[in-house]
């Protein structure tokens, strides 16, 4: 085969699908199947990388299995070659998507494990849980891990090639763990389709392997349950009227202690009036009015201002007075009334006498003659 069209071909494939290392081929990144050349020439080549290596990793081992196997095999027509990150598959006939369980390559750690009953138990039964999960992954590789001792931990790893379908898969991995040694503390078995791997110690890149966690579960709110015709905007009317009520209630009581405020100072700032016969006239003192009966009439007083003959009746106490601006000094002053020169001398603001101002006139004087004569024609 060194010199025929099968081996350029095969060469051709070899050092092409090193470039493809990284490339998932329609099926998963680190697995890349390829054909070159025309029966009876052609050649089917194929690799696969441990599923938890990075693109890298997995791309160094393809380079070295490329040459490593030519150097092995230099005239197969068919071979194929397992390190522990990957491995590298060549025939003359198609073996893609097809299951096949030879040549097959056991291997085991020489250490027996203790307790050699329920270890192997525990290995059947985690090898099972990986299975089922690797038939399920796109990737075709599942790990799992479980504690054997309080000081020990069992590791466990399976994969098929990705482009078998679940059935093939998952038959391809039952007889290799038919093959697994489960005496020893660590083994292992390499097929063309799959391979199987335990040991008690970790041998995979854990953080590489480990699923994600799932997305946090949102828990909605419940829905509110409301009654009653809704508006435009979808919000009922219950839930307007739940919001306003309060509004106008505060409002309401703040106008009313409002009002109740301002009432209250009035009444303190004004001491209250009883209807006794008071008149309050604005811009003036509070002062006594007497009934109409206690009234001196017109005549009386026109008669009065034009004779000094008559004078007038002392008036009554008044009911009541309260003064602006001369209060506090009228507790002590009071008016000196003499009769006998009919006149009237008050009090002023700056304690002197009316008289020191000028001898006063006649009180006729003082009236305007038009109003006099209204005055006069009125008493006749």
């Amino acid at each position: 085969m060194s010199n025929s069209t099968y081996k350029s071909n095969l060469n051709f494939l070899l050092s092409s699908i090193v470039s493809n290392a990284t490339r998932s081929n329609g099926f998963s990144t680190g697995f890349y199947n390829v054909t070159a050349g025309q029966e009876p020439d052609k050649v089917y080549p194929l690799f696969l990388c441990r599923g938890d290596v990075t693109p890298t990793t997995c791309q160094d081992c393809v380079i070295l299995a490329t040459s490593d196997i030519l150097r092995r095999c230099p005239v197969q027509k068919e071979s194929i070659i397992w390190y522990d990150l990957c491995l590298l598959r060549y025939s003359g006939e198609s073996i893609f998507s097809t299951m096949d369980s030879s040549p097959g390559i056991p291997m085991y750690n020489t250490n027996n494990v203790t307790e050699q009953a329920r270890f192997n138990q525990l290995v059947g039964t985690t090898m099972k849980e990986a299975a089922n999960e690797s038939v399920d992954s796109p990737k075709k590789f599942s790990t799992r891990k479980v504690d054997f001792t309080t000081f020990q931990t069992l590791y466990c790893l399976v994969q098929c090639t990705p482009d078998l379908s679940d059935l093939d898969c998952n038959s391809c991995l039952q007889q290799s763990f038919a093959n697994l040694r489960t005496t020893q503390v660590g083994a292992r078995v390499l097929l063309p389709s799959c391979n199987s791997r335990f040991e008690l110690y970790p041998f995979y890149n854990e953080n590489a392997t480990a699923a994600p966690p799932p997305p946090p579960v949102l828990s909605s709110p419940p829905p509110v349950s409301v009654t009653g015709p809704k508006g435009r905007s979808g919000i009922s009317s219950s839930i307007i009227i739940a919001i306003i009520a309060p509004i106008v209630v505060a409002v309401a009581l703040f106008i009313a202690g409002y009002c109740f405020l301002i009432r209250r100072a009035r009444k303190k700032n004004s001491p209250p009036l009883e209807d006794n016969g008071l008149e309050t006239v604005e811009g003036w003192d509070t002062f006594a009015v007497e009934g109409p009966a206690e009234r001196p009439s017109m005549a009386t007083i026109v008669l009065m201002l034009n004779s000094y003959s008559v004078s007038l009746p002392s008036p009554q106490k008044p009911a009541f007075f309260l003064g602006s601006r001369m209060e506090a000094s009228m507790e002590t002053k009071e008016f000196d009334f003499d009769q006998s020169k009919s006149k009237s001398i008050p009090w002023s603001v700056d304690d002197a006498s009316i008289t020191e101002f000028g001898e006063l006139k006649h009180p006729s004087s003082y009236i305007d003659p038009i109003l006099a004569n209204i005055i006069q024609a009125d008493v006749a």
